[in-house]
């Protein structure tokens, strides 16, 4: 734990360390490097979001390579002496020396090695589907990441499966604090092979239903077990996110997940970024929903990334996380919607609701920059199927409102101005007739439309 708070101060001095960087470059007017040291301060973010689950090693070379990282920013803007470039190869040298023993597995065999052996044997097995082994590899990825959690380096467990007692004749009980703080008993496995048999039999022994059925379609599976198999309600989210990864280490192409580019008219990608964040979570709309934007929200994004197959879109959840102010919160988030893996999304969607303290302010809007005409017809689009829905009344005649510089929403829709962007209004949490309409018609129901 002391290591972990060690870390958790180093990477906050990193962060820290940017401002004066940042303002460096904005003095030369310097974009791509206002870019990079963004990019960086993403990277740390992320960093920060996955100290807590990640192996001390892992979490040892990721900050590492951003001092590396932060040393060149400030060597590019002639920050740095001769001497503090000597103390950092110094420092990054012990780092790697130091490592992390909870990466051993007790046999010698470093994390990385252990993960190479468990791909290796499930690219020679064949009792499994190609669907399937991507499915389970790519949980596996989430779990162990990439085989050096304690979990999977001490006891075989790649995948967080607790003990059950359908596992006796395949498992052996241990005693492990998991994510969640609690010390509670998982499986211990002998060996890679008896882990990937036990993986199989904790599936097929519980309560996953038809799981079988879709032993041909590696995003249904995930679909239909992830929200028994996890709480993390964006486990569905980070599990089909490494499904390319997983892909390329078993050497398997799904035809389901082709680029756009390879299979044209499949796969049309759709960017869903949550308004707000975790702390400044919007407007609150008050019974029978009781929720706030955020989080009203979240729940919508991820409906909507559930039923995305069913129409040839692949979709995304994106969430802004608090920062020094909303411009850079906003750049942030939008940085990382143009640099999703695969390919620019071909459309954007920002997810509100209203709130006026005029609670008889009501109605569907859809905000869209001004000078986009694409973004005008998805705006159009999006705000006839919600009236559809509701039946509330349109706004502004037709349920949409182009933006100008400088209009609330502005930051948003003109993020990226060659990709249609909207920032959905859907109803007033502030007016109770809005609300109640909301509640009765569902979250899902929203998704859809």
């Amino acid at each position: 734990m002391a290591k972990r708070d060690d870390y958790r101060r180093e990477l906050e001095d990193q962060r820290a360390s940017l401002k004066p960087l940042y303002l460096k470059a904005m003095e030369t007017n310097n974009t791509s490097e206002m870019q990079a040291i963004t990019n960086l301060a993403i990277k740390i973010d992320q960093e920060l979001d996955e100290l807590a689950v990640a192996s001390l090693r892992t979490a040892g070379r990721h900050i590492a390579q951003i001092a590396k990282e932060i040393k060149a920013a400030n060597r590019r803007a002639g920050l740095l002496t001769g001497e503090e470039e000597e103390d950092d190869h110094q420092d990054h040298d012990e780092d790697e020396e130091d490592g992390d023993e909870d990466d051993n597995d007790g046999n010698g065999n470093q994390g990385t090695d252990l993960w190479k052996a468990l791909v290796d044997a499930y690219v020679e097995n064949d009792q499994v589907s190609d669907n399937l082994k991507v499915a389970s590899l790519s949980q596996w990825i989430v779990e162990s990441a990439r085989g050096t959690s304690r979990l999977a380096t001490d006891h075989n467990n790649f995948g967080g499966l607790k003990f059950r007692e359908r596992m006796t004749n395949h498992a052996s009980f241990v005693d492990y604090q998991g994510t969640d703080g609690e010390l509670t008993g998982y499986c211990k496995f002998v060996s890679i092979d008896k882990f990937i048999e036990g993986y199989w039999r904790f599936i097929s022994s519980g309560p996953y239903g038809d799981w079988e059925d879709h032993s041909d379609d590696a995003v249904e599976y995930i679909r239909l077990i992830a929200p028994r198999y996890a709480g993390d309600p964006r486990y569905l989210e980070k599990v089909l996110d490494v499904f390319e990864e997983a892909e390329k280490l078993l050497g398997i192409q799904l035809s389901d997940h082709l680029d756009p580019d390879e299979e044209p008219g499949q796969n049309w990608r759709l960017a869903i970024v949550v308004g707000h964040n975790s702390v400044a979570q919007g407007a609150y709309a008050k019974s029978p929903i009781n929720k706030s934007e955020f989080k009203f929200n979240s729940k919508v994004a991820t409906e909507i990334v559930d039923m995305a197959p069913q129409y040839n879109c692949r979709a995304k959840v994106f969430y802004r996380k608090k920062t020094t102010g909303y411009s850079v919160e906003i750049g942030n988030v939008y940085r990382e919607v143009i640099n999703w893996s695969g390919g620019r999304p071909d459309a954007i969607l920002e997810l509100h609701f209203n709130g006026a303290e005029n609670t008889s302010a009501n109605g569907i809007e859809m905000l869209y920059n001004k000078n986009s005409n694409d973004g005008k017809k998805l705006a159009l689009d999006v705000a006839k199927e919600v009236h559809q829905l509701l039946g509330l009344k349109l706004r502004h005649n037709n349920g949409t409102k182009p933006l100008n510089v400088g209009d609330r929403g502005w930051g948003t829709v003109n993020a990226i101005p060659d990709i249609p962007t909207i920032l959905t209004e859907s109803f007033f949490g502030s007016n109770r007739t809005d609300r109640t309409k909301m509640a009765a018609t569902g979250q899902t129901n929203l998704a859809l439309a």
